[in-house]
């Protein structure tokens, strides 16, 4: 897949930073698996490097999920084992 028959509203979402709603339109219009589509987003970010913050972003906000999570998960440990 390339720029011109990636879907719009998946490169839409890549420029407002939504990475993986990106991925998920792309999948859905293409059926490629989600490797193949993550990879099709990182093609196109790559293609275009006045995006490279949204890039940070979403690797910095899949940070703060995962450790919000892991978060939880201690939260959840202390109180059932108090």
């Amino acid at each position: 897949m390339n720029d011109q028959n990636m879907p719009e509203g998946a490169r839409i979402a890549i420029h407002q930073g939504e990475i993986i709603k990106a991925v998920k339109l792309i999948r859905e219009s293409s059926g490629l698996g989600l490797k193949e589509s993550k990879d099709v987003v990182d093609a196109y970010l790559d293609k275009h490097p006045e995006l490279s913050k949204v890039r940070v972003s979403a690797i910095t906000a899949g940070g703060w999920i995962f450790w919000a999570l892991v978060a939880s998960g201690i939260v959840f440990l202390l109180v059932k084992f108090q």
